[in-house]
């Protein structure tokens, strides 16, 4: 993980929910590309955001899902003070904001237009994903968070996922999460339902699930320690993707269920 350089400010994005703000970034190859940067707000109950969103690019690339590329990147106040009130920029969490690179023949996903020559596979993956991840917001309040070009579909915005890490229980029942978790309400869940042949469809999500190195997430908590992102305890995560590696048949019926 290396923070990326800023170059310029093109402005704020308006038509998002987080206003990010649209910028030049230089990369450690020094490449130029443009980026969203997220200035997440406190919001009383620290939900590590930016952590969240560093570790669901990182899960998603180990599970061959499609997300953009990410960066860090530092934001003097004087230069957000441009685009934000005072007041909106002390209520932003400090230190580094998530950047998330712009990808060019993109358009927000319509779940209203047809996708059929979308594979079903593709789809079923992004859905297994946000099941296991907790993503209470792809769908809901309509956003799809989801990016589509002629034949693909791109995951964004993973800061509302794994909402357990900030609740401070004791104890934890991860099943019951699965169980409850709102698919209903999900983007893509009209298109599943569809689908004649569910058996198999979860397969490969789920293979990836079994290979799934959890060891390999310590770099990243390390980087996110280098640079001071706050993410709660890091053992919370292990156990909860542990819990998952060693429940796939009971999280297969799961996703079954919910897509008949």
């Amino acid at each position: 993980m290396h923070p990326l350089q800023l170059l310029l400010i093109n402005g704020k994005i308006n038509d998002s929910s987080n206003y990010p703000l649209e910028i030049w970034g230089l990369d450690k190859d020094n490449q130029r590309s443009i980026y969203y940067a997220k200035p997440f707000r406190n919001i009383g109950i620290n939900t590590f955001p930016t952590a969240k969103e560093i570790i669901g690019c990182e899960l998603a690339l180990m599970f061959d899902l499609p997300t953009p590329r990410y960066g860090i990147i530092n934001i003097e106040e004087s230069k957000l003070t441009c685009y934000y009130s005072e007041n909106e920029v002390r209520k932003f969490h400090k230190g580094y904001k998530f950047c998330s690179k712009k990808i060019d023949q993109y358009v927000i996903f319509n779940p209203y237009v047809s996708f059929g020559f979308l594979r079903d596979y593709e789809i079923a993956g992004i859905f297994a994903f946000d099941v296991l991840m907790q993503n209470s917001d792809r769908g809901s309040r309509g956003k799809p968070n989801l990016l589509i070009n002629d034949d693909s579909l791109v995951m964004i915005d993973h800061e509302l996922t794994l909402s357990f890490i900030s609740d401070k229980l004791p104890s934890r029942n991860y099943e019951n999460n699965i169980r409850n978790y709102p698919f209903y309400c999900h983007t893509l869940i009209s298109h599943l339902k569809i689908i004649k042949e569910k058996s198999y469809i979860f397969d490969e999500f789920l293979e990836h699930l079994r290979l799934l190195n959890i060891d390999s997430l310590n770099s990243v908590f390390d980087d996110m320690d280098r640079f001071n992102i706050e993410y709660g305890e890091r053992l919370d995560y292990f156990a909860y993707f542990e819990w998952c590696k060693n429940n796939i048949t009971t999280i297969k019926n799961y996703l079954i269920g919910m897509i008949q």
